[in-house]
């Protein structure tokens, strides 16, 4: 829509300027924007690789041969600059009847700085600490299937 004047000069108005000029910065905000969410992404991510990693060393020690004691150990970790703090819990897995199934329980917990906020990554797992008995947990549960069930409610919690 340029004009030509009768000098013979042409131009664009004023007003297509403008539109110009405001196209070119709804553009620049949305990739200022994008950019943003990137990086914030990066960062999670960064995180999460991290807090896995601290995660699945704290399971190994727990899993190695050795006398772990029941209870929860905690302690920080500062891997590639940045400061994690985990938490591991050991506990006997009861039967219903109150007694002891032969499991162990182990959760590790993962605190992680994600984008300027704290996030957390927990991984559990479950160890036998003594043989199962065909035909049921010590005598005391009947089939397997039930120690199974009890299990699968207790971690979703």
């Amino acid at each position: 829509m340029m004009r030509r004047q009768a000098g013979g000069r042409g131009g664009f108005t004023l007003i297509e300027v403008l539109i110009a000029l405001g196209i070119l910065a709804g553009a620049a905000v949305a990739l200022v924007r994008l950019h943003t969410g990137a990086l914030q992404s990066d960062a999670r991510a960064r995180g999460l690789s991290l807090a896995v990693m601290v995660a699945q060393e704290k399971m190994e020690e727990a899993l190695l041969p050795g006398e772990y004691e029941l209870g929860t150990v905690a302690g920080e970790k500062e891997v590639a600059s940045s400061l994690l703090r985990w938490q591991r819990s050991i506990s006997d897995v009861m039967l219903p009847t109150g007694g002891r199934s032969g499991l162990e329980k182990i959760s590790v917990r993962v605190l992680y700085p994600a984008a300027g906020r704290q996030l957390e990554y927990e991984v559990v797992t479950f160890r036998v600490m003594q043989a199962l008995p065909i035909g049921g947990i010590g005598g005391a549960l009947g089939p397997l299937e039930e120690l199974v069930d009890q299990l699968s409610g207790e971690s979703g919690s």
